[in-house]
C-alpha cells in the first residue's frame, strides 16, 4: 500500500501531513495493534510520523516490522520504573535559556528546535520533543551565537534539537552564516534524520547552502536496512557527491537491530554509499524506554561479532553515552560490572555508571529476537 501524494516529494508537505492521531493511521492503511490503538486513542504520548515514513511500516502489513517500532507508541512508554527523564543532564548542564549544552571542552549541541519530522519512540529528548513543535525563538539563538562568539575555545558547534532540518534552509543560514563568521568556529555541523524519515528534505537548495558556509559533516540516525530505501539513497548520494560527510549514529535496540546480521547488513549498505558508521550505542537510560534497552554484553557482542568479518571501515565504535553526563565513553572504558550495573571511565577520569533493566534481553537470542524467531529476510540470507 502507497497512495502517492502529487506533492509527495515536498518536504513541508510531508511535514503538514503527519500521522499524529489514531483516524490519520487508520486512514493511511496501518494494521494496529490493539496496544497501539489504546495508546493513539488516549493521545498520551507525543506522536507524529511523516507520509513516507508511515509506507515503509506499512509494506506488507507486518506487525513485526521494526520499523514501526521506531515510530508508532505502544503501552510499554508509560512505564516509568526504570531511567531517568534527562539521563545525560543536558537540562541541567544546559546555559541560560536551555537552547545549548556545553558539556566537551571545544564543542556544544545547540537546540534549534524541539520539532521532528517523525518522533522516534527511544528518543533521548522525548522529555522535550515536540513540545512545542517548532523552532526555538530569535532571542534564544542569538544568545547562543553571543556565546559561542565570546567563548574562543568553542570551535565545534553542532546544530540539533529535534531536528533543524524540519527549518526551513533560509532560517538555518541565518543560524550558520553569523556562527560561520566567528574565527575560532571551525566546524558547524547538522544532526538530522531527515535521510531516514523524509529524505526529500536533502535538496539541492540545502546542499548549496550547506557548501556555501561549509556545514559539514551531516550526523544522522538509520537503525535498521530497511530504512535505506532508493529515496534515502538519492538523498545521501546528494550530500557526499557534493562534499558533504554524513555520519550514522546507530543505538542497539531490542527486537530491531539486536542481531549481528541486521547490524552488519545496516553498516555495510551505509558504507558502499559513501556513509561512515560513525558510532554503535547502548540505548540511553531514559524513562519510558526499558523495553528497547539490551544489556551491556550484548553491545560488547555485537561490536565483537563485527570486527574482522566484515570491512574495517564498516565497524562504528560502540559507546556508552554515560547517565549523569560523562559524556560517549567507548566500551573499552568499561571498568566493571556486577549484576545489571555496569561502572566506566569518561575522558575526565571520572566513574559513571549504567544500570540495565531487569531482564534485558541479549543478543542473538531467539527467546528475544524478532529477526531470528520470524524468520527475517536478514537472517535468513545470514
Amino acid at each position: 500500500m502507497r497512495k502517492i501524494s502529487a506533492k509527495w516529494n515536498d518536504w513541508r508537505w510531508q511535514l503538514k501531513n503527519r500521522a499524529k492521531t489514531l483516524a490519520d493511521f487508520e486512514k493511511a492503511g496501518i494494521v494496529l495493534t490493539e496496544d497501539e490503538v489504546s495508546v493513539l486513542q488516549g493521545l498520551q504520548l507525543r506522536t507524529a510520523v511523516t507520509p513516507y515514513y508511515l509506507s515503509l511500516i506499512s509494506r506488507g502489513h507486518d506487525i513485526y516490522n521494526p520499523l514501526r517500532k521506531r515510530a508508532i507508541p505502544t503501552i510499554a512508554e508509560t512505564n516509568t520504573n526504570w531511567g531517568m527523564r534527562d539521563p545525560l543532564h543536558e537540562d541541567t548542564e544546559g546555559k541560560g535559556m536551555q537552547i545549548f549544552t556545553h558539556r566537551y571542552p571545544d564543542r556544544i549541541a545547540a537546540y534549534v528546535t524541539d520539532q521532528c519530522a517523525t518522533y522516534c519512540r527511544h528518543c533521548t529528548r522525548r522529555r522535550k520533543s515536540g513540545e512545542t513543535d517548532k523552532p526555538m525563538s530569535q532571542d534564544q539563538i542569538e544568545f547562543m551565537i553571543e556565546y559561542v562568539a565570546k567563548t574562543p575555545k568553542v570551535r565545534d558547534v553542532l546544530l540539533t534539537g529535534g531536528d533543524p532540518l524540519t527549518m526551513s534552509t533560509d532560517r538555518l543560514a541565518k543560524i550558520v552564516e553569523p556562527l560561520r563568521k566567528i574565527n575560532h568556529v571551525e566546524i558547524i555541523r547538522i544532526g538530522s534524520a531527515a535521510p531516514v524519515t523524509f529524505p526529500m528534505r536533502i535538496n539541492q537548495n540545502l546542499v548549496n547552502m550547506m557548501k556555501e558556509y561549509g556545514v559539514r559533516p551531516l550526523n544522522t540516525h538509520f537503525i535498521h536496512p530497511y530504512e535505506v530505501t532508493p529515496e534515502a539513497v538519492e538523498a545521501l548520494d546528494r550530500l557526499v557527491n557534493n562534499g558533504i560527510t554524513v555520519y550514522n549514529q546507530t543505538p542497539l535496540l531490542a527486537d530491531v537491530n539486536n542481531c549481528v546480521p541486521v547490524l552488519m547488513k545496516l553498516f555495510q549498505t551505509l558504507a558502499f554509499h559513501g556513509v561512515s558508521p560513525y558510532y554503535l550505542f547502548q540505548a540511553d537510560q531514559v524513562q519510558g524506554t526499558a523495553h528497547f534497552a539490551c544489556s551491556v554484553d550484548a553491545l560488547v557482542n555485537a561490536y565483537n561479532g563485527l570486527q574482522g568479518v566484515t570491512t574495517g571501515f564498516a565497524v562504528p565504535r560502540a559507546m556508552i553515552d554515560v547517565p549523569g553526563g560523562g559524556g560517549k565513553t567507548p566500551i573499552a572504558n568499561i571498568t566493571s560490572k556486577v549484576g545489571n550495573i555496569t561502572t566506566l571511565v569518561n575522558f575526565e577520569g571520572k566513574s559513571f555508571q549504567y544500570e540495565e533493566p531487569n531482564l534485558a534481553p541479549g543478543l542473538n537470542n531467539p527467546q528475544t529476537c524478532n529477526y531470528l524467531t520470524k524468520k527475517c529476510n536478514i537472517c535468513r540470507e545470514n
